[in-house]
């Protein structure tokens, strides 16, 4: 019986070194690229595992991930090639991709973790072939990798256990659903919408994302008309309305934005304070750009741009960005209208005194908000000492520590 036992007992750490052999040798394979040996290997440990719980068949699914990813990627996107070969070829990356799920779905955590790090590489690897292939004009293939890309993305996402957080790539899917549209694949693009509202995503996000991802494609025309689109729909959007205000102060088309605020006030109360604040952001682009010009209407788009700053501080007094750009557009003003001292008293220098009052009354507002900012420190620093306020400078000088 002792010797029984003695047999049993030095069968078990053989087993062990076999497997850990077997995966060694695979290992060597891939550096040297032996993948026939490799992949022989590797399916004559995968039969042995269906009779021989010991076999572990988890760390072998992982490494025909590795392999068939390997072999993909050494001739993938580097050498021109006709569709057909590029679609067969293609098989080899989608069994590499079914390997690392397979072992993803395994019971070895070591090896399940490794397989998820190798899905998300392929997920972001193959989202920037498809986005290569688009900017190259190649619709297909860039489609079929950013398919491929959400397939390894949309599988982590679905297996990932509770507590690991996990952001899917909502840009991925709109990507995958644009190139499909240009492909003529409809039905696909149509049942990822739908998985997306599936999720909770509302239409209004969805226009939101694809213009966001239109915009990233540099599809100008595009993004401008989806949103528009997407305003006829939903008129009173929060979202939509702010997006395509930034759309146009961002190509500084202020006049066009100016209007469309008009539009949009009484039919947005809770936003009135934000939407007189880029009214007010507009006409003093338009002011500045009307200075430079030496155009007689800045004078009419500086009292525009004021008022509408004064109104959005009016509605929301507690702004420190509100308040910061009134007084910026007085204290910018009145630099440009400084004098020389001792000069006789024109217009231009009694303009340029009642700036500099507005300024230091509005600064000193803005200093009550936010007593930390450096510009508006130093604005202040500038203007105590313009005006001769010795006591003010000090205290000011004071809370700089």
């Amino acid at each position: 019986m002792k010797y029984l036992l003695l047999s049993i007992v030095s069968i078990l750490p053989f087993v062990a070194f076999a497997q850990s052999n077997i995966i060694d040798k695979v290992q060597s394979h891939l550096i040297h690229k032996q993948y026939k040996k490799a992949n022989d290997l590797i399916t004559l440990g995968l039969q042995e595992a269906k009779t021989d719980a010991s076999v572990n068949k988890d760390a072998l699914w992982y490494y025909r991930g590795k392999l068939l990813s390997q072999m993909y990627f050494e001739k993938a996107n580097s050498v021109e090639e006709e569709m057909a070969d590029y679609l067969k070829r293609s098989y080899i990356l989608l069994g590499a991709i079914a390997a690392f799920q397979n072992a993803s779905l395994g019971t070895d955590e070591s090896y399940q973790n490794m397989s998820y790090r190798q899905l998300g590489g392929l997920h972001r690897f193959l989202k920037r072939v498809g986005l290569m292939y688009f900017d190259q004009g190649d619709t297909e293939r860039s489609y079929l990798n950013l398919r491929w890309a959400r397939n390894c993305d949309k599988f982590i996402e679905k297996y990932l256990t509770d507590h690991e957080a996990y952001e899917m790539d909502t840009m991925l899917i709109y990507l995958t659903i644009y190139t499909g549209e240009l492909t003529n694949r409809n039905y696909e693009s149509s049942s990822l919408y739908e998985e997306l509202s599936l999720k909770g995503v509302s239409e209004q996000e969805m226009f939101v994302h694809n213009f966001m991802m239109l915009v990233g494609l540099e599809k100008t025309k595009e993004a401008e008309a989806l949103l528009k689109q997407g305003l006829v729909k939903y008129p009173q959007s929060n979202e939509l309305v702010m997006y395509m205000l930034h759309w146009l102060t961002t190509n500084e088309r202020y006049q066009e934005a100016i209007t469309f605020v008009d539009e949009h006030l009484e039919d947005m109360p809770d936003q009135e304070a934000k939407l007189y604040f880029i009214k007010g952001i507009a006409w003093n682009r338009l002011y500045e750009e009307a200075m430079a010009q030496h155009h007689r209407n800045a004078t009419l788009y500086f009292k525009n741009s004021e008022a509408a700053y004064r109104k959005a501080l009016s509605i929301s007094p507690s702004s420190f960005d509100y308040a910061y750009n009134l007084a910026a557009l007085y204290y910018n003003k009145a630099l440009m209208l400084d004098t020389d001292e001792g000069a006789p008293q024109t217009t231009e220098a009694r303009e340029y005194a009642l700036m500099i009052q507005r300024a230091e009354k509005t600064l000193e507002i803005t200093m009550l908000l936010k007593s930390s900012d450096s510009k508006v420190i130093d604005a202040l620093e500038d203007i105590y000492r313009r005006t001769n306020q010795t006591e003010k400078l000090l205290k000011l000088q004071k809370t700089k520590g």
